[in-house]
């Protein structure tokens, strides 16, 4: 077990000691409805915004470009994406390629409609 899961072992142990069999169960639903939740929120945010996760496939090439502050990806698809993010009320990505204001774009997910 990882020091990680120790420690979410002993803080979920700590809250349900004092719970009836009722209130635990009820609890570790609850557990699962966020996690479920959280999962689907983080597989919009990919779909939504899968610009942000273009990194994760780099070259070695294209990871060194990043590092100089260039983006690998090409100029039509940087105009594409920064249409569609300025379209939904977000910042252009950066010149490397990143996202400036990723954390609103993830706190966008679970409100859309």
């Amino acid at each position: 077990m990882t020091k990680w899961k120790k420690e979410e072992t002993k803080k979920y142990n700590e809250k349900v000691k004092n719970m009836s069999i009722e209130d635990k169960k009820n609890y570790d639903f609850l557990l699962n409805i966020q996690n479920s939740f959280n999962s689907l929120v983080k597989e919009l945010h990919a779909k939504l915004f899968p610009e942000e996760y273009d990194f994760g496939y780099d070259s070695n090439v294209d990871a060194n470009r990043r590092r100089l502050g260039e983006n690998p990806m090409s100029d039509e698809y940087i105009n594409k994406t920064n249409k569609r993010r300025i379209k939904l009320g977000f910042l252009r990505l950066k010149e490397d390629g990143h996202a400036q204001d990723g954390s609103k774009t993830i706190e966008y997910c679970p409100n859309s409609r």
